[in-house]
């Protein structure tokens, strides 16, 4: 076997060249990401503990539709190529015809595409945490306890036998505060007492009933599945939601929270989130998982998301994911990674998603799917918030000096001799890490990187490749990493000089988002501001689109 010597940045020894390099050759930088599975086998640095998945609804599309299974399993390539564990998604159960508790027909059409789904991520390596509700058309009915109980069993034993190797059940959502027979708010219910519209109280009659229906479900799942593990989940993790869960222990193998995080703890680095992940850890242990959380790219009619659009979507999911890193969550599900528009959802709920309801890519899609992926090879074992830190620094150095995120054996090498061990034993900074990056690119072994920079740096400003003469002029000269040569390119983007090149990158946004040219007005507006790089253009379009679709 011949192996190439691979080009590396400054991390010390390179886990795949181990010492015995055939002979010296400068490989294409593609050579890097075939490097990432070969690392992956043949490192000794293993995998920890973390976890994460996202909500993987496509409910906007009629479930009967081509497009529903296309835009599904395009969604289950992105996530597991990034080896993203977890998919949520779910389906109703829907009953055509009730003769008895043992006799009923179901609505099983609605399932077929599911299954199909599921079978996709199943085959991809992926495992399934399924959301389902006992049927709402039995509510009506006025059936007896023991009749209901002896339906929900029917109802799941027929949905298990379609979705056997299904690994999470959840049964009911958040009926903390969307009762279970109807999904309205339980403080429309005289049982619940509320202030300002918030529950105080759970009515011990409803908790048994709970109880009694996810054990009947619980029993027909584990017959087809003994493996699975049954869970709910409760809305927000304040010490309503906390008592909710206490009244499920012996019920649940999962204790399952939806958390929201709010742009005031973010502004704080999320002090009040890492407080209550810890107390939820040290209650409910690795049985704790955070099965929602996320920000709208969009704020639509919700007044507590007025901050939101897709720049700042990003950087807060960007913030999030160290946060739950630090506490060492070990399951995280994000809401969601498709943004749909369900008629009954509220604005903001419709924009949670890292693409759009065209399956665009939005700022956060890359970032947050290789952030991931990062933070689920982190040491869980020892100073975890050394560690959370360490990573998301090393990060955000790459992404300012080379204009991409690190490879994983660059972060943890080969049994713990990458990036990762040098910045926490020498408590190397984010711009240390930077400097000693900048100063490899210039030297004769980061000649590959640099031709890449100066490409990438091109495609972000001008939204275009270098001219063969631009290319060359650049690789002469020295600069200090991707974000100096960001900003180069944006002050000559602002000088007169550069006029026919803001005129041809205005109709190329145009015509990438609204798929056809400024008009006159349009593009004059734009020449009389100042000057924006093509990345950015993009976004304001869509940004654009998102508001005026609200």
């Amino acid at each position: 076997m011949i192996i190439c010597s691979i080009q590396r940045t400054p991390t010390g020894r390179n886990p795949m060249i181990i010492k015995k390099i055939k002979y010296k050759a400068i490989v294409a930088f593609s050579i890097l990401l075939a490097s990432e599975a070969l690392w992956a086998a043949s490192s000794n640095y293993t995998r920890n503990n973390i976890e994460y998945g996202f909500t993987g609804f496509t409910g906007d599309f009629d479930i009967n539709t081509p497009e529903y299974l296309v835009t599904g399993k395009k969604m289950i390539d992105h996530l597991a190529s990034h080896e993203i564990d977890w998919l949520r998604m779910g389906t109703n159960i829907s009953i055509k015809k009730y003769n008895s508790p043992t006799d009923i027909e179901f609505n099983t059409k609605d399932w077929e595409q599911s299954v199909k789904l599921y079978e996709y991520a199943k085959s991809k390596g992926m495992k399934i945490f399924f959301t389902t509700y006992p049927a709402y058309e039995l509510t009506p009915k006025g059936l007896s306890e023991r009749d209901f109980l002896t339906s929900v069993r029917n109802q799941y034993e027929h949905l298990a036998r379609k979705f056997p190797k299904a690994d999470v059940w959840q049964i009911y959502n958040e009926a903390n505060t969307h009762h279970k027979d109807n999904y309205l708010s339980v403080c429309n219910h005289p049982d619940f007492a509320c202030i300002n519209n918030k529950p105080t109280s759970l009515p011990s009659q409803y908790m048994e009933s709970l109880k009694k229906t996810i054990t009947a479900a619980r029993e027909s799942i584990k017959k087809i599945n003994p493996t699975a593990r049954i869970t709910t989940n409760a809305e927000n993790s304040e010490e309503y939601a906390k008592k909710y869960m206490r009244e499920l222990k012996g019920t649940l193998d999962i204790f399952s929270f939806d958390i929201y995080p709010d742009e005031y703890d973010h502004a704080n680095n999320f002090r009040n989130l890492k407080e209550n992940l810890a107390q939820l850890k040290s209650e409910f242990g690795e049985k704790f998982w955070v099965v929602e959380t996320g920000k709208p790219s969009s704020a639509g009619n919700c007044a507590t998301e007025s901050t939101a659009n897709t720049e700042a979507q990003k950087k807060f999911l960007l913030n999030l994911i160290p946060a739950f890193a630090e506490q060492a969550v070990s399951h995280v599900m994000l809401y969601e990674f498709r943004d749909r528009d369900v008629q009954w959802y509220p604005e903001c709920e419709k924009r949670f998603g890292i693409s759009d309801r065209k399956n665009s890519e939005k700022p956060a899609f890359s970032p947050v799917l290789k952030l991931m992926q990062l933070y689920k090879y982190m040491p869980t074992q020892g100073n975890t918030v050394a560690s959370s830190q360490g990573v998301y620094r090393i990060y955000l150095a790459y992404q300012e000096s080379f204009g991409r995120a690190p490879f994983k054996w660059e972060v943890y090498g080969d049994s713990n001799d990458g990036w990762l061990t040098k910045v926490i034993n020498q408590n190397l900074s984010r711009e240390r890490i930077r400097e000693i990056n900048e100063d490899w690119l210039m030297s004769e072994s980061g000649l590959r990187e640099k031709q890449d920079v100066i490409i990438r740096s091109y495609q972000a400003v001008f939204g275009r490749t270098p001219k063969p003469h631009e290319l060359t002029n650049w690789k002469k000269s020295a600069f200090r990493g991707y974000s100096s040569l960001l900003k180069s390119h944006e002050n000559w983007l602002a000088s007169q000089e550069a006029e026919n090149e803001r005129i041809d990158l205005i109709t190329r946004s145009y015509q990438s988002v609204f798929h056809r040219p400024p008009t006159a007005i349009e593009l004059n507006s734009w020449m009389s501001t100042p000057a924006k790089p093509f990345e950015a253009l993009i976004e304001n379009h869509r940004n654009w689109i998102d508001y005026n679709q609200n």
